[in-house]
């Protein structure tokens, strides 16, 4: 999801074009208090999205010319402010290679600068969708482009109300976290149909548990049977009831170990063969291994006889398509197994399957999907706003824009900087609701437990732009090869351990650390190449240099003086405003300033002449009459401040400001206990 939503708030009895009023300021807009230790920083941050959409004016009828309306170009010249990437087009040969190495488990990567040809350029479609998305800002426009998913989530630890919800979905917090989730085993019975067939109910349960040793991974009552994280084996056992068992927790306050109860059914052993102390058959299933983690699962088989609970076919396409999910996938577990796989579950009150998962405390589903999230007048179908009518869509709509590659008039080598190796790209996604969903002044009380997530009210928070940074230190400055991976790297280049010895920082959990910082440029090429391969957190890119100038392209056709205004509105910004381009944003790269120059075509004089376009017919334009035609719809006489000063525009400008940005240390990455301790994005103007 690229976008997300402010408060919706209709505006009734306002003229169509006038900007709608400004809604109140919520806590993800602006601190309600001077608590600092709730606020968080990202390189991302939100513009507010309007209150209702402003409509577009008539489109006119797209196969032929009109005489009121402008038809020409925009040559623009894009200079880079920072250094630009934009991955380049594979080759057939080098998809084929891609194709070969993702069924290795390896990744294919072309580190070079978009050039088809050879000629370093930026591609139409790049600067088409930055220059929408722009467009559909300033002019009030629909929210369409997000992924109308549902997302999963875990949060067995997690103090905020995302962990309180959580428990108390999947146990019983008044009986000392007994299990509400079901057991029972996953089978595939048809053709993208899956049953599940609940376990029997023995001595008041269908689940238990049993202790391991945490260092050995050997399962109490016997001799060396363990298991691997999410593996499972048929079992024997004699049932239990549940009983309260005493455990203790570290309290970070207090410094002290305190007990607390959890209620279960505690198995002491357990057998690979039927006999008078393990008389009953069921399923021993492990979680993924982590180093407070000392129990295994153990459930009971099924009921005889029983036709099973069939999983609506929904439930199966969110399961499949949660990206986040790091255990194996169930469902492909069962496709492989004609007697199908142990599982967990749970059902609303009807008896339909909601999730379901691999162990007792799996990924949930959220009640609600993203779109469930954007106002209902932002993705309205009976409304065309203007950067529809002048992008067209995949329906009714032709374009009336064209968008030319914007290309590199010299040498490419004068332009590359040399290929390396980024930072890691990685940060909070949809997922990390305390920034993509506005949190209002009752949702920061008691921070962080009453913070709203996606089974709230609570609209989604704005279109996501990145700041500007200065990019220094973008590139990663070391890298971890797993053990096994480092020795495969050496034996197929045929060296010695002792080559990179001055360069390894740290040999630690079967995993080998090693600086780039001055590598030989032979060990320094062979780490370059092993990226994607033997190591494949990383990736690599080959950007061109700050000041590097690109030309294109725009043509345009039968566009109005407000809809070729709002188009210029956002291609010629302000002083030292800026826009943002290709990859690794994050890290300071893609500044870029965009200049553009107007052309209109005299179709009259056009057609008078049959010679009259190679004459120079085509005249220069005033970009200024135009974007305030622009400005005049949207304010409809209401208003005469610019636009910039209405106040989510003053958001938009913040952001887009490479100026007077925000020092770096202040849009990094939030650190892992900052996330944990789930903290919300002030407003761009608040940073």
């Amino acid at each position: 999801m690229k976008r997300a939503r402010f408060n919706s708030f209709k505006n009734k009895g306002k003229k169509s074009g006038a900007v709608p009023s400004q809604r109140k300021s919520s806590p993800s807009q602006a601190p309600a208090h001077n608590n600092a230790d709730i606020y968080s920083k990202a390189p991302y941050n939100f513009i507010p999205l309007n209150d209702r959409v402003v409509k577009a004016e008539p489109v006119p009828v797209f196969n032929r010319y009109h005489s009121d309306r402008f038809t020409g170009y925009i040559d623009l010249e894009i200079k880079a402010l920072t250094p630009l990437y934009i991955r380049d087009a594979l080759t057939m040969e080098e998809y084929r290679e891609r194709d070969k190495m993702e069924q290795e488990k390896k990744t294919f990567i072309n580190p070079d600068f978009f050039s088809p040809g050879g000629i370093l350029r930026i591609p139409g479609s790049s600067l088409r969708g930055m220059i929408r998305t722009m467009v559909e800002i300033v002019s009030y426009g629909k929210f369409e482009s997000f992924e109308n998913k549902r997302l999963y989530y875990r949060a067995v630890g997690d103090t905020s109300k995302l962990g309180l919800d959580y428990r108390d979905t999947m146990v019983d917090t008044e009986n000392n976290y007994f299990p509400k989730v079901k057991a029972g085993i996953l089978k595939k019975t048809g053709y993208r149909e899956y049953r599940i067939y609940p376990s029997k109910e023995i001595e008041r349960t269908q689940i238990y548990r049993i202790n391991f040793d945490k260092r050995t991974g050997i399962v109490d009552g016997t001799k060396d049977f363990k298991l691997e994280s999410f593996e499972s084996k048929d079992v024997f056992f004699k049932p239990v009831s549940p009983q309260d068992h005493t455990h203790y927790r570290f309290n970070k306050k207090t410094g002290m170990r305190e007990a607390f109860l959890l209620r279960y059914a505690k198995l002491t052993s357990i057998s690979l063969t039927k006999d008078p102390n393990h008389p009953n058959k069921g399923f021993i299933i492990a979680s993924g291994h982590m180093d407070k983690k000392h129990m295994h699962w153990v459930i009971n088989e099924p009921e005889e006889n029983y036709e099973g609970i069939e999983i609506p076919e929904e439930v199966i396409k969110e399961y499949q398509n949660d990206g986040n999910r790091k255990a194996p996938n169930i469902l492909e577990k069962a496709n492989k197994k004609q007697n199908g796989v142990p599982c967990f579950y749970i059902t609303a009150s009807s008896g339909r399957i909601l999730s379901f998962g691999h162990t007792g405390m799996f990924r949930l589903a959220y009640q609600k999907t993203i779109g469930d999230h954007v106002p209902s007048d932002l993705k309205s179908n009976n409304i065309t706003d203007l950067a529809t009518a002048i992008f067209g869509d995949t329906e009714k709509r032709a374009s009336r824009v064209f968008f030319e590659d914007a290309i590199f008039d010299g040498e490419p080598q004068s332009a590359l900087l040399k290929t390396d190796i980024p930072k890691i790209l990685s940060g909070p996604k949809p997922t990390c609701f305390q920034h993509y969903l506005e949190q209002k002044p009752e949702n920061l009380k008691n921070h962080p437990k009453e913070l709203a997530h996606y089974n709230s009210n609570n609209p989604v928070r704005g279109y996501k732009l990145y700041w500007h940074r200065t990019p220094e230190g973008w590139e990663e400055i070391e890298i971890s090869y797993d053990e096994k991976k480092f020795y495969e790297l050496l034996g197929k280049y045929q060296i010695n351990k002792k080559d990179f010895q001055p360069y390894i920082l740290e040999e630690k959990n079967k995993k080998i650390k090693i600086s780039l910082n001055n590598l030989p440029d032979n060990i320094r090429q062979i780490v370059f190449e092993s990226i994607g391969i033997y190591e494949t957190q990383h990736t690599k890119l080959t950007p061109v240099k700050e000041g590097t100038t690109f030309r294109g392209r725009i043509r345009f056709e039968n566009l109005s003086n407000v809809e070729l205004g709002a188009l210029l509105f956002v291609l010629d910004l302000p002083e030292n405003l800026a826009h943002k381009l290709g990859m690794g944003k994050p890290l300071g790269l893609g500044s870029v300033e965009i200049k553009p120059t107007l052309y209109i075509s005299d179709r009259e004089k056009r057609y008078k002449d049959l010679f009259s376009e190679w004459a120079g017919i085509e005249k220069s334009a005033d970009n200024n009459k135009f974007k305030k035609a622009f400005e005049d719809y949207m304010h409809n006489n209401e208003k005469k401040q610019s636009l910039w000063e209405v106040s989510r525009l003053k958001e938009l400008k913040q952001m887009l400001d490479i100026k007077s940005k925000p020092d770096n240390s202040k849009t990094t990455y939030m650190v892992v206990d900052e996330f944990r301790k789930r903290k919300v994005l002030p407003k761009p103007t608040d940073v």
